[in-house]
């Protein structure tokens, strides 16, 4: 009898240990690191030093008036940084910003009904031209957040990210439910700023295995969508403070 509960209760014991040690970590040594504070271009930056200016690109049916040049101002989505002194036939009448002087600002239009959408693009300028490219995160990554500004259509957005092996993943952020307390998944149908927060599954790799002190995630952009029912005229949406919450390294090489 006594031989048969030993193994047992050493398990159990091990278990004990490593789950207290686990939530230790989780809950006492994690970072929060602002990735833009969107105040005004180049206002986040890489870890190389470049700063990260975001760009709009629509679907097809996105409306284009000059359609032989995309990235005409003249063409929908259009982006730029808003503050209190923003023009309204841009912005619209803008939302009190959240705690910063600015916002992002993108308005979108479309010329058919249906699932439209239009993505949110971090890059760099180089030569006087904007090139595409995802934002590396090098510690590991619990979750990322954001605030955003909803105009109360039946709009939904998402976080793409990319693994250190390029695959892409599509996050569907949260918000909580003033009246309820309920979280909805990606929904812009609301009116006024709210907090979106989305996990990093398990199941995303983030440990170099080449380099054991560095856990690349990429944020590679954001994708706003349209439902078929809602209207497609008229849609101004606003970004502000985008973090995420990470796991310093030096914290995980004492848990492995």
């Amino acid at each position: 009898m006594h031989n048969n509960q030993t193994p047992i209760i050493k398990l159990l014991l091990i278990l004990f240990l490593f789950t207290s040690f686990s939530i230790f970590a989780d809950d006492k040594s994690t970072n929060t690191i602002t990735v833009d504070s969107f105040d005004g271009p180049g206002s986040g930056g890489y870890y190389d030093g470049s700063r990260i200016i975001w760009n709009a690109v629509g679907s097809r049916y996105a409306t284009r008036f000059e359609s032989e040049n995309p990235g005409a101002p003249e063409n929908f989505p259009r982006l730029a940084y808003a503050d209190r002194n923003a023009a309204p036939d841009i912005f619209g009448t803008l939302p009190e910003p959240s705690e910063n002087s600015a916002v992002l600002g993108i308005w979108s239009r479309f010329d058919r009904p249906g699932y439209n959408s239009y993505e949110i693009l971090p890059g760099e300028t180089s030569e006087g031209e904007w090139i595409y490219r995802p934002i590396e995160l090098v510690q590991k990554v619990k979750s990322i957040s954001f605030l955003a500004w909803g105009s109360d259509l039946d709009y939904e957005i998402e976080i793409h990210i990319m693994d250190t092996n390029g695959f892409v993943y599509q996050l569907r952020p949260f918000r909580t439910d003033t009246a309820n307390g309920k979280h909805i998944e990606s929904s812009l149908k609301y009116t006024g700023w709210a907090e979106f927060s989305a996990k990093i599954p398990d199941y995303i790799i983030q440990r170099d295995v080449a380099v054991s002190n560095r856990f690349p995630l990429y944020i590679s952009k954001f994708v706003v969508r349209t439902m078929p029912e809602e209207k497609i005229s008229e849609c101004r949406l606003y970004l502000d403070r985008l973090e995420v919450i990470t796991i310093p390294a030096e914290t995980l090489d004492g848990l492995f």
